[in-house]
């Protein structure tokens, strides 16, 4: 069988709305035509040139819009076969909504190893938030919002960690809704977790930009 091909997202798979992106499908060498699917139907196809073999087909999007925010997949066929799906990418466009707030519930001071509790809120409506930290890891998490009737906002609680200091911890919150998950709001303000080493002059204040 066919080597199953890998699907890329440049520069990002999460971008802000207006952004051009490429989908880069990475095939084998030979390949005749590679095929990318949109939620899983055809929807563009490449005719390889022969004379320049490549691995790799680029599928360009530009100013992406909520149109395109979508779960996508590419296969590739060679003379005589075709290949697998990739795995899916997820195509995730931001600023479709305003922005929620972000703040810590916890002590200001974090130490290494330590979880920190951020509230992500919101005065609309939004059925889920979710938190990312930039990083190379990528982590994320999401949380089902909750309406709370003293504040008379949408809300959801997220412990963070364990925080280490060999990465920074740049938090921001996104909502959407879940009939739209790959469409998401402006992100919050950016807030930093600093996290203090083993020694007590290494402890720094959280900063909120």
């Amino acid at each position: 069988s066919l080597p199953k091909p890998i699907l890329r997202a440049h520069p990002d798979s999460v971008v802000y709305m207006g952004t051009n992106v490429t989908l880069l499908c990475e095939e084998t060498i030979g390949a005749k035509e590679c095929i990318l699917y949109k939620n899983g139907y055809p929807y563009r196809k490449v005719t390889k040139n022969q004379q320049k073999p490549e691995n790799k087909t680029g599928f360009s999007f530009l100013n992406v819009d909520q149109q395109d925010a979508a779960q996508y997949q590419c296969s590739y066929r060679t003379q005589a076969k075709s290949s697998d799906f990739s795995d899916p990418l997820e195509l995730v466009v931001t600023g479709a909504y305003r922005k929620p707030s972000l703040s810590a519930q916890t002590n200001h001071v974090v130490t290494s190893g330590e979880y920190v509790t951020l509230l992500c809120e919101s005065r609309l409506d939004y059925h889920r938030f979710i938190l990312m930290v930039k990083g190379p890891q990528k982590l994320s998490w999401k949380q089902v919002s909750k309406f709370n009737y003293s504040t008379r906002t949408f809300q959801a609680l997220f412990s963070v960690g364990p925080v280490t200091p060999n990465q920074r911890w740049i938090c921001r919150c996104y909502s959407y809704y879940m009939n739209k998950p790959q469409v998401w709001s402006d992100p919050s303000e950016p807030l930093e977790l600093l996290v203090s080493g083993k020694e007590p002059h290494h402890f720094h204040r959280m900063i909120l930009k």
